[in-house]
């Protein structure tokens, strides 16, 4: 599925722009999605290793589509560029080597400096006593089903993504105590969304090809969901 979904992203122009950097031998990519993703190239243990911003676990259709550009493009007919800068997993090793190195005081500092406001609000759910659990749901789930009924949400896709992940975020750190609600308002979501794409809604004006709504912060969101579940659940939800 991600191979092909890649592969139309290529065939239909998403990858706008390829550029390669000398000075430290990575190859990076633009790609255009619900909005502008960057690829990067490069090499580790002898092989072609790949990293992409967008919030998919694992080897993405934006990395397919770049990757595709790149086999038919080739480096030398691409834009070059030289920066003596380290690469985005070098970055990521430095980081950790970091926090690594500082006291557990002064992490605790950091996380509370900088940590967004979902992940608060995500450790707070995790301490709700079950009735608060049950009241922060049904506000949630309210909402929701009633961005269905809106007809302005309906005819902008964007729209409708950032109202659902705000209020699905709302949700975060509630999966473990209400495992088969939440399971059921994410199936209520896309089954409506199916619907609404059946009955000419959430489709993207000049947009073509993939001209529909397509989240990926809410396909993640379903992955983490389905990651956390337990395996004679996770089969049946899966189903």
């Amino acid at each position: 599925m991600v191979i092909s979904r890649g592969k139309e992203y290529y065939d239909e122009g998403m990858v706008e722009e390829l550029m390669h950097n000398t000075a430290n031998n990575t190859v990076i990519a633009s790609v255009m999605g619900t909005k502008e993703y960057s690829v990067e190239f490069y090499i580790e243990d002898n092989g072609v290793q790949c990293t992409c911003d967008c919030p998919y676990d694992g080897i993405c259709k934006h990395s397919i589509a770049a990757l595709l550009s790149i086999i038919d493009n080739g480096t030398e007919n691409i834009r070059t560029f030289a920066l003596k800068s380290p690469t985005t997993v070098e970055s990521r090793d430095s980081l950790k080597k970091y926090l690594n190195s500082i006291s557990k005081d002064e992490l605790v500092l950091l996380v509370m400096k900088f940590a967004p406001e979902s992940f608060v609000m995500e450790i707070r759910n995790r301490e709700l006593p079950v009735t608060d659990a049950i009241e922060v749901f049904r506000k949630a789930e309210k909402k929701i089903r009633k961005f269905f009924e809106d007809d302005e949400l309906l005819y902008d896709p964007e729209g409708m993504e950032k109202s659902l992940m705000i209020q699905l975020n709302h949700l975060k750190g509630l999966e473990s105590s209400m495992i088969t609600e939440t399971g059921e308002l994410l199936l209520f979501i896309i089954r409506s969304i199916e619907t609404a794409f059946n009955e000419g809604y959430l489709y993207i004006d000049n947009h073509y090809g993939d001209e529909y709504f397509e989240s990926e912060d809410f396909c993640q969101y379903v992955i983490e969901y389905v990651k956390q579940l337990p395996f004679e659940v996770k089969t049946n939800f899966v189903k």
